[in-house]
């Protein structure tokens, strides 16, 4: 009896479709029991003043010898390579009565789990406050979520040797950072452009640019903290290499030193294309939003800028 050719090609669109249709039923589930409403209240406060402490660090994540790919729910997470290199990056702000430290790393998102790991590695600094944070990076990598809801829908089958190395990376960028205080000298630049990015849902686009810049005493520069909101999906689920898409980009390019890049609002905001071929579309955009920070006009500097958290 002739077989049907067309048999196999079914069978596997069959299995497909029911996978994605399982992944989609796990996710509808309701894992987290829901949070009763309470007012905001206040964790944690510190104010300083004095003359400002300042430090930066950047440290290679390291992926080990079978990274998966974080950013999309998939069949197969495996990463097929690296596109570009992705990083820890911690900036540390201390003067007389309070000390934080900033860190981000090119990731989809950092879990509780993965902030507190951080935080008990540098409890011995006594900071006052520890920010650990993510890129949002749909082209990073993944592992790192000991959650069922999460390996499933974005992070990947969990590793405990990927969240260690990520554990290690971000302290460790911390505890450089924290060694390179030196005097330092702050200023705030903002501003807003409405071009760079587009609403998913019709509302209002958010635009905000913001940049923190630090330099040493004699003007040098140290460093710079850069927010904006546009989701990192410029290399789309078919990538299947690491790379922490166009805020990467961004902070490859760095004309005042080290940047570390903290996502904004980003719910249903997203990357406004640019004009570009495809394969130039992540370079040109991280362009366009370092340029858009680069014509922020600086605010005053102050070597006795009040840190509070």
């Amino acid at each position: 009896m002739k077989k049907n050719p067309t048999q196999p090609a079914l069978r596997a669109l069959t299995r497909a479709l029911a996978s994605a249709l399982f992944l989609l039923g796990i996710l509808s589930f309701p894992w987290r029991a829901e949070r009763p409403s309470a007012a905001p209240s206040v964790a944690l406060a510190c104010a300083g003043a004095g003359p400002l402490l300042a430090g930066v660090a950047v440290r290679p994540v390291e992926l080990g010898p079978a990274p998966t790919i974080a950013g999309f729910a998939r069949l197969r997470w495996a990463a097929e390579g690296v596109l570009h290199p992705v990083t820890a990056r911690a900036l540390v702000l201390a003067e007389p009565g309070c000390s934080v430290a900033l860190a981000s790393a090119e990731l989809l998102l950092i879990p509780e789990e993965l902030s507190l790991s951080v935080k008990s590695r540098v409890a011995d600094l006594g900071f006052d406050a520890v920010v650990v944070a993510a890129t949002h990076s749909h082209a990073g990598p993944g592992g790192y979520w000991d959650s069922l809801p999460g390996s499933l829908g974005g992070t990947g089958p969990y590793d405990p040797g990927a969240a260690e190395r990520l554990v290690e990376a971000l302290a460790g960028a911390i505890r450089e950072a924290h060694a390179a205080r030196a005097p330092a000298s702050l200023s705030l630049a903002r501003g807003r452009d409405l071009t760079l990015a587009q609403s998913r849902d019709d509302a209002a686009v958010d635009g905000r640019l913001l940049a923190l810049r630090l330099s040493r005493p004699d003007r040098t520069p140290l460093a710079e903290l850069l927010a904006f909101a546009s989701h990192p999906t410029i290399l789309g689920m078919a990538n299947r290499r690491i790379s922490g898409d166009w805020p990467g980009a961004l902070l490859r390019a760095a004309p005042r030193g080290p940047r570390l890049f903290f996502q904004g609002a980003v719910g249903d905001q997203s990357v406004r294309w640019p004009d570009a071929p495809r394969e130039a579309r992540l370079e040109a955009y991280a362009a366009s939003i370092g340029a858009a920070l680069e014509a922020l006009p600086d605010g005053p500097a102050s070597t006795w800028a009040a840190v509070s958290t």
